[in-house]
């Protein structure tokens, strides 16, 4: 769930959940890498693009009204099979293929 709540509380939900041997899985890339087993959500680097844009084109001169409305199309999948191994579960490799990134 994408909430700042739990966001914020990942680090503490991950261990209590490695405990338990539970899989966890969140929305953000930086969770994963600090030890969930999955995540499926919005690339923030192609955010950060896009909002680059739109910042270069309002001090270029274009007003922001002027501005298409965008949005991102990129949802990325990521596996972390170091958490995988720790919780005793295999990934399929069809998986894995799957993900766009795997952190080993």
């Amino acid at each position: 769930m994408a909430d700042a709540m739990v966001s914020s509380q990942a680090q503490f939900i991950i261990d209590a959940a490695r405990i338990r041997k539970l899989a966890t899985m969140f929305n953000e890339r930086n969770i994963v890498v600090n030890g969930a087993l999955a995540g499926y959500g919005p690339n923030f680097r192609e955010i950060g693009r896009l909002s680059a844009k739109h910042v270069a084109r309002v001090l270029a001169g274009t007003k922001p009204a002027d501005l298409p409305v965008e949005n991102t199309r990129t949802l990325e999948f990521l596996i972390n099979l170091r958490t995988a191994r720790e919780l005793g579960s295999t990934i399929p490799p069809e998986v894995v293929q799957r993900a766009d990134d795997v952190i080993r």
